[in-house]
């Protein structure tokens, strides 16, 4: 079932919390570690799922990084036909592994080098929002016109309309960023 929330505070808490964990196993390894999709937006609808940008200098370090992951927890995915976009995926609702058998929030982790495309996109788009209230608006009612249109029942089928209308806006916007 798909189910959309009302921005939540608790999301920030759970991505610091993550954050926290990422930084201790991975130490001097990564640039940054980011907070991106709608649940880094106040005023956002989001699915409750933690989107999660951990940032590195360049590729070279990937199989450092994947070794590293795996160690709390995660399964290296590939890019899934997205350039500079590496995703991994907790094994079980206890990874990251913490000294606190953690059950977390669920999440999404991806590794992009600084110089990623993506990664630009991910944060652009957030930052956009973040100072743009009609934006966060008009992205909230994309979504909503989603849910109307086929229900809730099936997340793959959410995340195919969506990626389908909220393309163009989001592409407007970050072409709106390249002038």
């Amino acid at each position: 079932m798909m189910v959309l929330f009302p921005y939540s505070d608790t999301w920030k808490i759970w991505f610091e919390r993550l954050k926290a964990v990422y930084q201790a196993h991975l130490q001097d390894n990564v640039l940054s570690i980011e907070h991106v999709g709608s649940t880094s937006v106040p005023g956002m609808m989001a699915k409750a799922i933690i989107d999660i940008d951990i940032v590195i200098e360049n590729r070279e370090l990937l199989p450092k990084i994947i070794q590293l992951l795996a160690e709390i927890g995660y399964q290296y995915m590939g890019d899934n036909g997205i350039k500079d976009r590496e995703a991994f995926k907790p094994i079980d609702e206890y990874a990251p592994y913490d000294q606190l058998a953690t059950k977390w929030l669920a999440h999404h982790l991806y590794v992009c080098p600084q110089d990623s495309q993506e990664l630009y996109r991910h944060i652009f788009f957030r930052d956009f929002l973040l100072k743009h209230p009609s934006a966060r608006e008009k992205y909230n009612q994309i979504k909503l016109q989603i849910i109307n249109e086929i229900g809730n029942e099936d997340r793959k089928l959410y995340q195919a309309y969506k990626d389908k209308l909220a393309t163009d806006f989001i592409n407007q916007i970050i072409e709106q960023g390249k002038i």
